[in-house]
């Protein structure tokens, strides 16, 4: 397929893991911040409708938000061409950037930077909002996720994570993103992007219907 475009997100934003069900009415909105609405016209670029939810089987058929459910709970939505009237308007490709991904090579100890929209406790789902600090092993978690010191709340799930960030360009790599926290923690906590994360993004690409991996 040509004319589509891959939007990382979490696991739980896509499907659900007691039933397995894939998620409806998923939209992507460039630079929501600008113009925080969910009406289409009004916003900056409009809106990309998810023409196909990928995702791994092991987090739909998790049966409950367990280790299982983190470790993998990654997806990619796969959108056609939108925007206002239905076409991809020019100055667009200046506005949203594309980011590269990486299947590892991230250790205990890098700096990462956390991006998402946090809607729960002071916040309201309208800001963008970032988080920058050394990453480490969820040991509650058996050590298979990622955590990182950060008061974002739910809402920013989804959020990327990037490596090797600039701030200075806004370049950076992705490699995990925002999955979950815990009670009275000011941490967040993302899967650990792996071959399995490879296989969902291979899986994507064109991808033109709703599709668990493996």
């Amino acid at each position: 397929r040509a004319d589509y475009s891959l939007v990382l997100t979490a696991g739980h934003c896509s499907y659900d893991e007691t039933t397995g069900e894939a998620a409806t009415y998923w939209l992507f909105i460039p630079e929501f911040d600008s113009a925080p609405t969910y009406t289409c016209a009004s916003t900056k670029y409009g809106c990309w409708t998810a023409v196909a939810l990928v995702g791994d089987s092991r987090f739909a058929n998790a049966g409950s938000f367990n280790t299982q459910a983190t470790a993998h709970d990654f997806a990619f939505a796969v959108v056609d061409a939108g925007g206002k009237g239905g076409s991809v308007p020019a100055q667009l490709d200046a506005a949203v950037s594309s980011f590269g991904i990486a299947y590892g090579g991230v250790n205990s100890g890098d700096k990462l930077y956390a991006f998402g929209y946090p809607a729960a406790g002071k916040y309201r789902g309208n800001d963008l909002t970032y988080c920058a600090g050394s990453i480490f092993t969820d040991t509650w978690n058996e050590n298979f996720t990622w955590g990182m010191a950060c008061n974002m709340t739910g809402g920013s799930s989804g959020g990327p994570w990037l490596s090797s960030f600039t701030e200075s360009t806004g370049v950076g790599t992705l490699s995990s993103l925002n999955s979950y926290g815990y009670s009275g923690v000011k941490n967040m906590y993302g899967p650990k992007f792996n071959s399995d994360t490879q296989a969902v993004y291979n899986a994507a690409n064109g991808a033109t219907g709703h599709t668990l991996v493996p």
